[in-house]
């Protein structure tokens, strides 16, 4: 068994102590205008405080952006490499006052939907975070 992180799989072991509920990068035209209390666009400000954790013994954390509300899979991954903390990255839709400018999260068929959750997990998390026309899975998973 492991654990998918946006650097690879892991065994469960490695992970230690984790924080199951974080967001580490929220950043789009839709949080930074109506949701700027909630706007985290910057990896420095992140590893500041992902290394602040680290530092009292946290091993991972599970980032709870799903898709195409603000997560950016490759600043992610450059937050694990620079703390040396495992982040497990999510799938899934959130609630539909994130989705206004993306009607396709709310109408789509769920078989779908089902479809591009799974092709995150084993392909790669789109770097539009579809978000864009096309899609292009980027290595982070």
């Amino acid at each position: 068994m492991s654990v998918r992180s946006v650097l690879g799989d892991v065994a469960p072991s490695h992970l230690g102590r984790t924080l199951v509920h974080e967001h580490l990068i929220l950043d789009n035209e839709l949080i930074r205008r109506d949701f700027a209390h909630i706007h985290l666009p910057s990896v420095d400000d992140a590893v500041a405080e992902v290394e602040s954790c680290r530092k009292v013994g946290i091993g991972a954390m599970v980032d709870a952006m799903p898709a195409a509300g603000g997560r950016h899979p490759e600043r992610l991954a450059a937050i694990s490499s620079a703390t040396d903390v495992t982040i497990v990255a999510t799938t899934g839709l959130h609630t539909e006052k994130y989705y206004v400018h993306h009607p396709w999260a709310i109408e789509a068929d769920p078989d779908v939907l089902a479809s591009l959750f799974v092709d995150e997990i084993e392909v790669g998390i789109d770097r539009f975070d579809y978000t864009g026309p096309v899609i292009d899975r980027s290595d982070v998973r």
